[in-house]
Formats: C-alpha cells, structure tokens, sequence
C-alpha cells in the first residue's frame, strides 16, 4: 500500500469562493490522507484536525489562495510546521531544496523507510522536507511499523490460503486461531479507514 497517494487534481465541478470550502474535497482526493506523512483521518483524530494546505504560502503569494491546484489536506502539524516557508520552485530532479509538489511528484520515489518505520529522502529536497516538517515524529514512526505489520499480515494470510486444503476436516485451535487473526486484520483495516466523523458532524 502507497502511504504517499500521487494527488491527482481535479477541481469540483461547481467551484467554491474560499479555499476552506474545498476541504472535503480535498480529503477524497488524497485518499484521506495528509499529503506530506501520509497520517489518515482515522489515525489523526478526523476531519477537524487537519488544514487546507497552501502549497505555495498565502502569505507570499495571495492571487493563489483560493487556486484549486494550490491547495492540497494536510495534517495539522505538518501544515504548522511547513507554515509559509518557501525555499524556492523546485526542479524536475528534486536536487533543488524545494517542496515538490504533491501533485506532480509520487512522493513514495522520494523517500526510502527503515524496517524500524524511520524515513529517509533520497535527494535534497526529500530530506528538507522530512527535517522541515520533522517526518520521523513518534506518532508517524508507529503508524508505518502499524502499516508494515499489515501488510506482512496479509502476506501471511495469502500464505495461509495456499496450503488450507491440507487442513481440510481438521476442527480445532489451529482453525480458531486463524479465523481470529482473520478478524482482527479485517477490523484493523476498517479503523484506519473509517472516518471518526463528517463534516457535518462538525457544525
């Protein structure tokens, strides 16, 4: 599974005045998701937590501030410690200390994570932006460990599968331990999807 969705920007049909108004739309976009860790709403305490991230700063360049294409869902703590910053556009081979844009670059080619869940960028504008929007924070550290024992889960499972017919007729703790390792993988991916709550919970 991707942490980092390539965003593919596709501005709603009936276009919004102000750029808070695009949230929702946003969070479908990135796949519910902040586009620089990669936390979901599920992890992040939903919805309310997480910004309308001005990819170029609003402060620095206002005419962009309700631009749909500028305008990706960040956590609120990678948006808080981006804020304005701007080092400079970035180039095509992010050896510039730029921010590369969520849109344009898979940010998956950028970074390389340890079997520990540690990030590292493999060129200078990755590793500017996990030390600029401190990506190795414990709270992410976890959740790709989290990620990484899922997937080896269901690796795993599919394992499992492939050898059953010798189990055939054989009933017992072997059975009932795999039908609950089954379930709890299945309500593990549920929670990391599930949504705690809607925008209009929110008003």
């Amino acid at each position: 599974m991707s942490r980092w969705p390539l965003i593919a920007k596709s501005p709603p049909t009936q276009q919004e005045r102000h750029y808070r108004l695009y949230k929702e739309a946003l969070s479908i976009e990135s796949g519910r998701r902040c586009v620089y860790c990669g936390i979901t709403e599920a992890e992040f305490g939903g919805l309310r937590n997480f910004h309308v991230e001005h990819y170029r700063p609003k402060s620095r360049f206002a005419a962009l501030a309700n631009d749909y294409d500028n305008l990706f869902f960040a956590c609120g703590i990678c948006n808080v410690f981006k804020g304005d910053d701007w080092p400079g556009d970035p180039d095509p081979s992010n050896n510039a200390i730029a921010y590369p844009k969520p849109s344009n670059v898979d940010y998956n080619s950028l970074f390389s994570v340890d079997d520990g869940g540690a990030v590292s960028g493999r060129n200078p504008a990755a590793v500017y932006l996990i030390e600029r929007v401190h990506l190795n924070r414990a709270q992410l550290i976890v959740s790709r460990r989290f990620e990484k024992a899922l997937e080896e889960l269901s690796a795993f499972l599919d394992w499992v599968h492939a050898f059953r017919p010798q189990y055939q007729g054989r009933e017992g703790d072997l059975e009932r331990l795999l039908h609950l390792v089954v379930q709890l993988a299945q309500y593990q991916v549920r929670i990391t999807q599930a949504r705690p709550y809607g925008p209009a919970d929110q008003r």
